[in-house]
């Protein structure tokens, strides 16, 4: 229970580790990567759509994000375009670690120079969408044999743990 309980609980007592190891384990790198570039791209599509402000934008981004990494980015950036520089190379500068893909970076530098941030936001996001989606499903391919052998193990537990008295009442039944 202590160690579910950690599990359950690790982002809240250790959020820098956390957040660290999610995106680079590599069980579930792939998917919680499409996940935060997903999200980025959608909410970023959102806000512009609605003519919120560049800064408010941002702001707003920074606190969908689970991810502190990710968050850190995006508001070390926000001061960096508050003084005039452009959101995508602000972002660049403060992803030391080239945590963010370099594809939604390609399509918000795009989007910049285009004065198109919403629209080719959107075709970020569904290209995460379909990636996210395409990880989680060859993940719930790979997992399938580790569950059938846990499966397999607890039923096993079970039989012997109804048969094994059985076979001891008749050995001592015919002993006597």
């Amino acid at each position: 229970l202590a160690i579910v309980y950690f599990i359950k609980n690790i982002s809240k007592y250790m959020p820098g580790f956390y957040d660290n190891a999610v995106i680079k384990l590599p069980v579930v790198k792939k998917i919680m990567i499409n996940l935060y570039m997903f999200r980025f791209a959608k909410t970023m599509q959102i806000l512009n759509a609605s003519g919120v402000e560049t800064i408010d934008a941002l702001k707003l981004t920074a606190d969908t994000m689970e991810n502190h990494l990710y968050k850190n980015i995006i508001k070390d950036a926000i001061p960096k375009v508050e003084a005039g520089g452009g959101i995508t190379s602000s972002i660049r500068r403060c992803d030391k670690d080239g945590i963010y893909d370099g594809m939604v970076i390609a399509f918000l530098q795009t989007g910049e120079s285009t004065d198109n941030i919403d629209g080719l936001m959107g075709k970020a996001s569904d290209f995460y969408q379909r990636n996210l989606n395409t990880a989680i499903d060859n993940f719930g391919k790979a997992i399938e044999p580790v569950i059938l052998v846990v499966i397999a193990c607890f039923v096993f537990v079970l039989v012997s743990s109804v048969y094994l008295p059985i076979f001891r009442m008749s050995q001592i039944s015919n002993q006597q």
